[in-house]
């Protein structure tokens, strides 16, 4: 198919309002979400886990509360060694590609193979925008 500069402007144009209503609208959610939590538990609803069935205005509906857990890695690096087995346990080891380290030129081939057979890519979305 071709295209013109025009389609190309036209798609550029529906790219950016779409990311912009999908900003607004996760936005109103989460504010709706916030205020019908409110509503069915008072101020307390952040301190509430699990699920829990409500009456809300007459209207039934099922809530999932859930907590958000972050690791502050440099902290956690500085006691790790000194945490028994068990309490080791709590953290999950995530394998994750420093690409700079990949790129570094000082790894061996035989060492470049051995990571090249644990590591597969494939194509990104690409992210546009108007210059």
């Amino acid at each position: 198919m071709t295209y013109t500069a025009e389609d190309i402007q036209a798609f550029m144009n529906e790219v950016e309002a779409n990311n912009s209503q999908i900003a607004a609208l996760q936005e109103r959610n989460k504010q709706i979400r916030i205020a019908l939590s409110a509503t069915a538990l008072g101020d307390a609803w952040g301190d509430t886990q699990g699920t829990h069935n409500l009456d809300v205005c007459g209207v039934p509906l099922k809530f999932v509360f859930k907590q958000n857990y972050t690791v502050n890695a440099g902290a956690l690096s500085k006691i790790y060694d000194n945490l028994s087995e068990d309490a080791k346990k709590a953290f999950k080891y995530k394998p994750e590609l420093s690409l700079t380290g990949y790129k570094n030129t000082a790894i061996s081939d035989e060492e470049r193979r051995l990571i090249n057979s644990v590591v597969t890519s494939k194509p990104g979305l690409p992210t546009i925008e108007k210059r």
